[in-house]
C-alpha cells in the first residue's frame, strides 16, 4: 500500500531560504483571527488509548541518550552539520546546490526522487532547524558552515562533545532539534508543508512513544469512504481494544464524518514525520497502522508545549498592556 509521506509543495528554490521563517499561517495556528496556541478538541481523540497510558516509566539516562542519538532525523542533523563543517557555498536563493543535495542523499541512504533541497524532507527537515537554531550560519560570502559555540546564535550542540545547551545536559540537544521541527511545522499551514492539526499530531504522537506504539483503524489511501470501506473501517475499529468510542453520530444514526476527518487529519501529519525522519510505520493486520516514536520525543513534545503556552502568555500580556 502507498501512503502520502509528505504534503505536496512546488519546489520552487526562490522560496527555499526563507520558507521558515515567515509569519504563521492556517488553521493550526491563527483562527478567526485571533492566535492560538492548539485548536479546540477532545481531550482524548476517539481513535487514540487513554492518556493512563502514558505513564513515565523509569529509564537510564545513558538509555535516553542513545535513543535519542538513533532517530533517524538526529543522525541527519548531525550528518549535514558535519558535511557543512568550516563552510559550503550557497546558490543565490540562500540554499545548497543541487549537486550538494544529491551528495547528501548518497549519503544518508536516501531514495526519494528529487535533486532540490525542498524536495527531500529527509533533508530540508535538518537544514531548516539547524539555521534555526543557529547550528549553521551564512555568512556575508554566501556561504553557509556550523557555528561556533561562542557565537551567540549557538543553541544546539546536538552531540555530548560540545557545549551544552544551558543548564540542561547534552543528551537533550538531539530532542531539543525535535522540538524545533514540531514548532516550525505547527507554524505553517497544511498547503506549505505543516500539520493539518497540531493538537491531534501531538496526542497522537505522545500514543506513538508507548511500548507498542499506537495502532490507528485504516482509512482507504483515495479517501473515499463508500459502504463497502466504511465496514472494513468498523471491522479495523473493533479489532482494535484500544478504541474505547466508536465514531457514531448518534443524532443522525450515521457515521461521524467529523470523526473519521479528524482521523484522517491525525494519520497525514504522522505520515509528514514519519517523512522527516522522527518516527516508523508498520502495518499490523486487522487492527490498522501501527506509527511508532522513541520515548525521547515525549520530551520534545513537552519542550514544544511549554514554548506554546509561553507565547500564549506572552500575546496575553501583549493584549493586557495595550487594550484595543
Amino acid at each position: 500500500m502507498t501512503h502520502t509521506t509528505h504534503a505536496t509543495i512546488d519546489p520552487d528554490d526562490s522560496e527555499d531560504a526563507d520558507f521558515w521563517e515567515g509569519h504563521p499561517c492556517g488553521r493550526t495556528w491563527w483562527e478567526g483571527g485571533e492566535a492560538r496556541p492548539f485548536e479546540d478538541g477532545v481531550a482524548t481523540p476517539w481513535f487514540l488509548p487513554p492518556t493512563s497510558s502514558l505513564l513515565e516509566e523509569e529509564i537510564d539516562d545513558l538509555e535516553w541518550v542513545r535513543q535519542a542519538a538513533a532517530i533517524p532525523f538526529v543522525q541527519r542533523c548531525r550528518l549535514l552539520r558535519d558535511y557543512v563543517g568550516d563552510g559550503r557555498p550557497l546558490t543565490d536563493s540562500g540554499v545548497l546546490p543541487n549537486a550538494a543535495v544529491r551528495e547528501l542523499k548518497q549519503r544518508a541512504g536516501i531514495v526519494r526522487p528529487g535533486g532540490r533541497l525542498r524536495e527531500i524532507p529527509e533533508l530540508f527537515g535538518p537544514w531548516a532547524v539547524l539555521l534555526n537554531l543557529g547550528v549553521l550560519v551564512e555568512d556575508d560570502s554566501r556561504r553557509v558552515r556550523r557555528c561556533s559555540a561562542e557565537h551567540p546564535r549557538a543553541r544546539g550542540a546536538l552531540d555530548e562533545a560540545d557545549e551544552p545547551l544551558g543548564e540542561l545536559d547534552g543528551e537533550v540537544d538531539g530532542v531539543l532539534a525535535i522540538a524545533e521541527l514540531l514548532h516550525v511545522l505547527s507554524r505553517c499551514c497544511p498547503g506549505h508543508g505543516g500539520f493539518r492539526d497540531t493538537g491531534l499530531l501531538l496526542e497522537s504522537l505522545l500514543a506513538a512513544t508507548c511500548e507498542d506504539g499506537v495502532a490507528l483503524p485504516e482509512l482507504p489511501a483515495d479517501g473515499c469512504l463508500d459502504e463497502a470501506a466504511i465496514a472494513r473501517l468498523f471491522r479495523g475499529i473493533g479489532a482494535n481494544s484500544a478504541i474505547t468510542r466508536v465514531p457514531i453520530d448518534e443524532r443522525r444514526g450515521e457515521v461521524d464524518l467529523q470523526a473519521l476527518a479528524h482521523l484522517a487529519d491525525a494519520q497525514r501529519d504522522l505520515f509528514l514525520l514519519q517523512a522527516y525522519g522522527i518516527l516508523g510505520v508498520s502495518e499490523s493486520g486487522r487492527s490498522g497502522i501501527v506509527f511508532r516514536a522513541p520515548r525521547p520525543v515525549r520530551t520534545a513534545v513537552a519542550l514544544l508545549a511549554l514554548r506554546r503556552q509561553q507565547e500564549e502568555d506572552d500575546r496575553r500580556d501583549a493584549r493586557e498592556t495595550f487594550p484595543r
